[in-house]
């Protein structure tokens, strides 16, 4: 797991080298339309070759066709005491309450370079964030990595819950229906 590097795939069903319409808003409020490619972590302009860095851009709206989808730049966590934070883009999957889910695509790093998934598929994982909070945290598995570890990675997440993380605990809710234990939590444990 610890290979396992959180990038910045914004573009689902399209290589890492071709050309998007985005709409790009930093943190400072500023927003600019361009065209643009991603190389890697980064995300350089096809107009004016200026280069973008996820520390600089708060959201990203990427245009295809008559569809807008919009990814927003996240600070991540592997799992809630981890020291290390990575930057990821990520698509809300589901929001309720105080509780969001987004959808983070990834790949891995190997000698500081970085493989991308050429078309979508199930490469992703599922982050949970509280809003009003820094960072978000990974509760998903991939093809079996991770999965033994999502009881402890609910259980440190929902620790101002002890009812559902006995739920939990005891598989009277499944660990992986996320959107039923956002649920759960949002109607019993934030009133």
């Amino acid at each position: 797991m610890k290979k396992i590097t959180i990038l910045m795939l914004l573009f689902v069903s399209v290589l890492s080298y071709s050309q998007l319409k985005v709409s790009i808003k930093f943190k400072d409020n500023t927003e600019i339309n361009d065209s643009i490619k991603q190389v890697g972590e980064k995300l350089i302009s096809l107009k004016t070759g200026k280069t973008y860095t996820l520390n600089t851009i708060n959201d990203i709206k990427i245009f295809e066709g008559n569809t807008v989808k919009h990814y927003f730049i996240l600070d991540v966590k592997l799992y809630k005491n981890s020291k290390q934070v990575q930057k990821g883009i990520g698509r809300i999957i589901y929001s309720n309450g105080e509780i969001t889910l987004y959808r983070i695509l990834f790949g891995l790093k190997l000698k500081n370079k970085f493989n991308f998934p050429k078309t979508y598929n199930n490469r992703y994982e599922v982050f949970i964030k509280r809003k009003n909070k820094k960072h978000t945290y990974n509760i998903g598995c991939i093809d079996g990595t991770g999965c033994i570890k999502i009881k402890k990675r609910l259980k440190d997440f929902f620790n101002d819950c002890p009812n559902l993380v006995q739920m939990i605990k005891k598989n009277k809710i499944n660990k992986r229906e996320i959107i039923k234990i956002v649920d759960y939590y949002n109607d019993s444990c934030t009133k």
